[in-house]
């Protein structure tokens, strides 16, 4: 497990966000090489902007790219339903979460995806964020795609 973290690290540092530059011009989504925020105190959309991008970008994560995200809670519906039909069309999805979350979103996916990490696509757990002894806390999620939309090597940090 650790080694997979380190890897999501050295790719996050090697890779960045950085995107073509005619990324923009291409047909269908994708994403822009900014930042986004969510608004709590703003409309729904304002509210769930994160989300909706990652969505989005599952979306436009094409048949045969990589799907990768390490997080410490997995638990939103939407995402669960983008990746199982990502997954369904034949990305490669692979979910890094704490072996201590337990979630029907959780049991869903891997009910779809499975736990085999020689397969393309997989969930994986980990203790204690797979960094520590003692109790630790994986509290940044990493979303990395090897392709959206016209876009490669998307990077995304939360």
């Amino acid at each position: 497990m650790k080694r997979i973290i380190l890897t999501l690290i050295c790719a996050i540092t090697t890779f960045g966000i950085s995107l073509p530059a005619n990324a923009v011009t291409a047909p269908g989504y994708t994403p822009r090489n900014s930042t986004t925020f969510n608004n709590p105190k703003g409309s729904r959309a304002a509210e769930l902007a994160i989300v909706t991008q990652i969505n989005r970008s599952i979306d436009a994560s094409p048949r045969g790219s990589t799907i990768r995200m390490a997080q410490y809670l997995f638990n939103i519906d939407s995402s669960t339903d983008k990746l199982i039909a990502a997954y369904k069309r034949g990305v490669n999805v692979q979910l890094l979460i704490d072996d201590a979350e337990s979630t029907t979103e959780t049991r869903r996916v891997i009910r779809a995806l499975g736990t085999n990490k020689a397969k393309s696509s997989f969930v994986a757990t980990c203790r204690r964020s797979c960094m520590a002894s003692t109790t630790s806390v994986m509290h940044a999620k990493f979303y990395l795609f090897s392709a959206v939309g016209s876009a490669r090597l998307v990077t995304m940090v939360s």
